[in-house]
């Protein structure tokens, strides 16, 4: 059901996955995590828990799992920062590798490390996992201590655009395929079959897709629905925008036939770079 290699994920290790039809499409995004034999959790936003819970029991008829939801079992907390200088009081001083998540000392929460998608940046996104009352402690100690520090809403929003970090049902809609979402690192092109497999290998046998998510910058205030023109003709929509700095910002649009490095134009005139 998962485009992530199941069978052959470790213990103590994690992988982007998707949730397809079988048209190819994609029903959810998250991530799989082992941590222990034959034991998973699912982790994804919100906004995609309960439908995503509701196909894959549909799917579960005499195979012998179990399967429930966590969602009071656990919140998540994401740390940013670079591996060397991180600093949270009160959580073990080791620090997990991109792809491995560690069960903690207490048995009943877990740390997990994930790749910052800009390769320019030395963020690493460390993501801790525990019961609601025992995080919500730790997080009310570090506001009135040392420790991280909380970064408001709009700077989030900036670094995932910036990074070029599709957001479901903002960017990324039910209609797209992997391909189409910047999403190919979820999809493990060795494993066995899965629901969509036939379309999206069809895909990456041809090399190509006809639309896609790409990066943008620009000199000029852009807009979440603004319209991209190549010389008359549009060329795609812009899905998230943001202030980068004074002088730029920074957006993810969906775009046909995109060319890294091609310039194009908003309907006010004003020009927008490509970037990848």
């Amino acid at each position: 059901m998962l485009t992530a290699n199941v069978r052959d994920l470790k213990p103590g290790h994690h992988a982007p996955a998707l949730a397809l039809n079988a048209r190819g499409h994609i029903l959810a995004t998250l991530n799989l995590t082992c941590i222990a034999p034959d034991t998973f959790l699912l982790l994804t936003e919100e906004t995609q828990r309960s439908s995503l819970y509701a196909m894959l029991r549909r799917y579960i008829i005499r195979e012998k799992v179990e399967f429930c939801d966590l969602e009071e079992n656990f919140c998540s907390l994401a740390i940013a920062g670079n591996p060397k200088s991180v600093h949270w009081p009160g959580l073990p001083d080791i620090r997990p590798q991109s792809g491995q998540i560690l069960t903690l000392q207490d048995q009943q929460s877990y740390l997990a490390c994930h790749t910052w998608p800009d390769m320019d940046s030395p963020l690493q996104i460390y993501e801790w996992l525990a019961p609601p009352p025992m995080l919500l402690e730790k997080a009310r100690q570090w506001t009135s201590g040392a420790g991280p520090r909380f970064e408001p809403a709009a700077m989030q929003e900036q670094r995932r655009i910036e990074a070029g970090l599709p957001m479901w049902q903002t960017d990324i809609q039910e209609r797209m395929l992997p391909q189409e979402a910047r999403q190919s690192s979820a999809v493990d092109f060795h494993k066995g079959c899965y629901l969509g497999q036939e379309i999206v290998e069809r895909i990456r046998a041809r090399g190509q897709v006809h639309r896609g998510l790409f990066r943008i910058r620009s000199g000029q205030a852009l807009r979440a629905g603004d319209s991209l023109l190549r010389g008359q003709e549009t060329a795609g929509e812009i899905t998230s925008a943001m202030a980068s700095s004074t002088e730029l910002w920074a957006a993810i649009a969906i775009l046909r036939h995109g060319q890294p490095g091609e310039t194009l134009k908003t309907l006010t005139g004003g020009s927008v770079t490509v970037l990848d």
